[in-house]
């Protein structure tokens, strides 16, 4: 019973709180350590979020838009992206290993330094993104695009190529 009352006082909440509020109670909720392992938010609007250091493992935020958002030092492993939006996005030294990134738009973000190891990232779109020294061996990348991508020091070791084809290592 409490639960039920607690789901509709946050319902209600929702519904009377403006747009930027909503979005401070999702990574509030998000951010939560009562929410482990249970960190939902689908399609949700994230736009130029601050979650540096955030502990994201297994979130689902599958289609949510992150464009601009501040995701350093985060902990995503295992987490569910698929068909989200971080174009601009900072995610430098951050851990996405593990993580389904199907359909995902990096285009103009900066993953410096991120480790993206055993990642299913066909389709994504990382066009103009910053992939210096980034970790992305054993994943894979079928479809990914790459135009304009800065990909200096990037380790593609054992990864499944755009085009279908297996890297080697060097």
């Amino acid at each position: 019973m409490k639960i039920i009352i607690f789901l509709f006082a946050t319902v209600v909440l929702l519904a009377a709180c403006t747009p930027e509020q909503r979005k401070e109670i999702q990574i509030g909720s998000l951010r939560s350590d009562r929410n482990q392992g249970t960190k939902k938010c689908p399609n949700c609007d994230l736009t130029n979020a601050d979650l540096t250091k955030a502990d994201l493992r297994n979130a689902d935020l599958s289609g949510a838009n992150l464009s601009g958002a501040i995701l350093s030092k985060a902990y995503l492993r295992g987490a569910n992206l698929s068909g989200a939006n971080l174009s601009g996005a900072t995610l430098i030294n951050t851990d996405l290993g593990e993580t389904k990134l199907t359909s995902i738009n990096f285009s103009g973000a900066n993953l410096t330094d991120s480790y993206l190891k055993d990642a299913d990232i066909t389709n994504g779109n990382f066009t103009n993104a910053n992939l210096t020294k980034t970790r992305l061996d054993e994943t894979n990348l079928t479809g990914a695009i790459f135009d304009g991508a800065n990909t200096t020091e990037t380790n593609f070791c054992v990864a499944i190529l755009p085009d279908g084809r297996k890297n080697g290592c060097p």
